[in-house]
């Protein structure tokens, strides 16, 4: 059954927390485990379906990328609440 904790939770949730950890180089390794383990049952791709973080271009067509932004750019993001145009 169609859980809103997952169809929600998993894209919109634990997709963050991988980039983020990936970005500061601190794997959330059982986030994406259950990313994995939470797509194979619903039949779905979890890692691609947050259209927030495509419009941010931090998802390619089937990974994460986590170089669009560095560090930096992150900290300036969570002053101004958003990303400087480039």
């Amino acid at each position: 059954p169609e859980s809103r904790y997952v169809m929600e939770d998993v894209p919109y949730g634990l997709v963050l927390t991988v980039i983020l950890g990936r970005l500061l180089n601190c794997p959330a390794r059982l986030h994406e485990s259950g990313i994995t383990i939470l797509s194979a049952m619903y039949g779905r791709d979890f890692l691609v379906e947050n259209e927030l973080l495509q419009g941010l271009a931090l998802i390619g067509e089937d990974d994460l990328n986590v170089n669009a932004y560095s560090l930096q750019e992150w900290k300036e993001m969570a002053c101004l609440g958003y990303f400087r145009e480039r």
